[in-house]
C-alpha cells in the first residue's frame, strides 16, 4: 500500500491554484519543500501535471480535495504550521528504502534523501561503511553524488568514504563510487 499525498484544488475567481501536502528542510539559510502525506507545510502549484511530479518523484500517490475558496486553503495551511516535525524520522523512512527492490522506490528514496544536502552526510557515511547490501551502498552512493552536485562544498566530507568504497570487488558500487569521485574532481576546474 502506498502512501497518498493530498492535493487541495483551490480557486480564487478564474484562477486554479493546486496546495501540496509538504515537509519542510533547512539547507542552510534556503528552506526546501518536500511532498509528503506526513507533512504539515505546502506546496502550491499551478499546473496538476508539476504538482503529480513532485509527489511521484518522492515514491507517493495522490488524492485531489476540492475547495472552493482561497481563504479556506490559506487558514488551512496556517493552522498546521506551528506543529514540529521530526525530520530524522523522515529521513529514516528513506534510509530504509535506498534497497527496495523496486527501482522508482529507490530513486525516489535517493532524491528526497539528497534534498537534506549537508545535514545527512553523518547518516549516509555511516551507511557506506556499516552495510552490507551492495545495492544500498550503490543508492547511498547516487545519493551523495546528488548533494555534491547540488553543493561542491559538501565534496570534502564525501571524499574519504568514497575512496574507501571505491576499494570494493563489487563491479557496480565501484563504479557509482568512481562516478561520484569525478563529480568531485569536475569542480577542480573551477
Amino acid at each position: 500500500m502506498t502512501s497518498k499525498v493530498k492535493i487541495l484544488k483551490k480557486t480564487n475567481g478564474e484562477s486554479i491554484s493546486y496546495v501540496v501536502q509538504a515537509i519542510s528542510i533547512k539547507k542552510g539559510e534556503e528552506t526546501l519543500f518536500i511532498p509528503s502525506p506526513f507533512g504539515h507545510e505546502s506546496m502550491v502549484f499551478s499546473d496538476l501535471a508539476e504538482a503529480e511530479q513532485q509527489i511521484k518523484q518522492c515514491g507517493y500517490e495522490y488524492y485531489i480535495v476540492q475547495k472552493e475558496t482561497l481563504d479556506t486553503q490559506v487558514k488551512t495551511a496556517n493552522s498546521t504550521q506551528n506543529k514540529t516535525i521530526d525530520y530524522d524520522r523522515i529521513a529514516d523512512v528513506f534510509i530504509k528504502n535506498l534497497g527496495h527492490e523496486n527501482m522508482e522506490i529507490r530513486n525516489s528514496a535517493i532524491n528526497s534523501l539528497s534534498k537534506f544536502g549537508i545535514e545527512i552526510a553523518p547518516k549516509l557515511i555511516d551507511i557506506l561503511r556499516n552495510e552490507k547490501s551492495w545495492l544500498v551502498q550503490q543508492s547511498t552512493i547516487k545519493c551523495i553524488e546528488k548533494i555534491i552536485a547540488e553543493d561542491k562544498n559538501t565534496a570534502a566530507e564525501f571524499l574519504t568514504p568514497l575512496v574507501e568504497i571505491s576499494e570494493t570487488d563489487n563491479t557496480l558500487v565501484k563504479s557509482a563510487a568512481l562516478k561520484a569521485l569525478e563529480k568531485i574532481c569536475d569542480y577542480r576546474k573551477e
